[in-house]
């Protein structure tokens, strides 16, 4: 079943999902983001299928409080359905903070970067 969430701001984050792609663009760096970002999970969860995009290529920040709602998400997910970060390797957080949740199920959680469009 193809994902659809329709597109939301929160704060200075924006969240949505299409096809099979999970996007975060922005900031995600209030006190507490699992106000919106954990019932955001569970809409991905109630639709995903076995495969997942989490493209985070034009989120710019995360803070802790953020980086724990995407390490529930995984932590929740089926066991043997798979996740992809799809990042941009000019910001060098991503890959270095993801590389931390792809330990929790290297099997299953896959990090690629976007290739650039020019």
């Amino acid at each position: 079943m193809p994902l659809s969430i329709a597109k939301e701001q929160n704060i200075n984050a924006i969240t949505y999902a299409s096809d099979a792609t999970v996007f975060f663009m922005g900031e995600i760096d209030s006190s507490d983001p699992s106000i919106y970002l954990i019932p955001f999970f569970d809409k991905v969860l109630e639709q995903m299928d076995s495969v997942v995009t989490l493209d985070v290529t034009a989120l710019e920040f995360i803070n802790s409080s953020g980086i724990k709602c995407f390490v529930s998400f995984i932590l929740e997910k089926e066991p043997n359905s798979k996740v992809i970060f799809l990042i941009d390797d000019t910001k060098s957080w991503q890959e270095k903070t993801l590389e931390v949740i792809q330990s929790l199920d290297e099997e299953h959680i896959e990090l690629v970067v976007k290739e650039d469009e020019n």
